[in-house]
């Protein structure tokens, strides 16, 4: 497994009942996990969590007492924005961290070109950034990618290694295809789901995933490092997305690892799985 473990600023604190109970700084927030259908092993102390999400209301996010809508905490070596969205994320993935690791062993010191794609608020982008990359960071969301920004601001990094894009991943590779530009390390964290910058650009993995990944090939440098494959969509597993990187190994040499993701729980030590990830690399 790729294990997250137990950090000052982050907690998996208990789970159970397809909840799940963390700590992000020093705030509690409860929400929904499909993946925890055991018991709960401390019910008694979810009742004073500080943020608990409920589908049922408006507001998704009730709060049990007067906290702020945003705060920063330290994890991984950078400082983030944790924001409680309505989608139920808080624009960190804990269990990214083996992922943070692994980019920074493949790397080795050496500053290298990355690709971000659906990148999110990017936690990721900033902690390339830290290392001294340079980072292409896409993701359709102008807000999400304002997100960034604001984490960027919060961090000691050179802002000017980082290009934000606001498009659709599809059509942006084919784009950098076109142009001939090459990276050496590709990160990409796909949806199940999802919409471009336009309405009319859809995503649906189990049709677009493969032909994305047949196009990195393309967009790769001649000595590549490395390929970053994580997901969460439900049905699919290591082996799967191992199999989606194999091509990339056969073209380039290297091996490819792919194993759940999985976060320690502090109290009993149970590991829940979060989701899957494969990775690529030639060094």
């Amino acid at each position: 497994m790729f294990k997250t473990p137990q950090d000052k600023n982050y907690e998996l604190i208990d789970s159970g009942n397809e909840m799940k109970l963390e700590r992000f700084g020093n705030i509690t927030l409860a929400r929904p996990e499909p993946e925890a259908i055991w018991n709960k092993s401390r019910p008694e102390i979810w009742d004073s969590v500080d943020y608990f999400y409920d589908r049922d209301t408006k507001a998704k996010w009730n709060k049990k007492r007067d906290i702020p809508e945003s705060w920063e905490i330290a994890y991984g070596g950078v400082n983030l924005w944790i924001k409680p969205t309505a989608f139920k994320h808080t624009g960190l993935f804990p269990e990214q961290i083996s992922n943070w690791k692994y980019l920074e062993k493949i790397s080795a010191g050496r500053k290298l070109k990355i690709l971000n794609l659906f990148g999110y608020t990017g936690a990721f982008s900033v902690f390339a950034l830290s290392l001294g990359h340079e980072v292409t960071h896409v993701d359709s969301s102008q807000g999400i990618n304002d997100w960034l920004k604001e984490n960027v601001k919060i961090n000691r990094v050179d802002s000017g290694k980082l290009k934000i894009i606001t498009d659709d991943v599809t059509a942006f590779i084919k784009r950098l295809v076109k142009r001939g530009e090459t990276y050496d390390i590709i990160i990409l964290d796909p949806p199940a789901f999802g919409h471009g910058a336009k309405a009319s650009e859809l995503w649906k993995i189990e049709e677009d995933l493969p032909h994305l990944i047949s196009s990195l090939g393309l967009i790769l440098t001649p000595k590549p490092t490395g390929i970053i494959l994580s997901g969460y969509a439900a049905g699919y597993s290591p082996e799967t997305y191992k199999n989606l990187l194999l091509p990339i190994a056969d073209a380039f040499g290297g091996v490819v690892e792919a194993d759940t993701m999985t976060i320690e729980e502090s109290g009993t030590k149970r590991m829940l799985t979060i989701g899957i990830a494969a990775r690529w690399s030639n060094t």
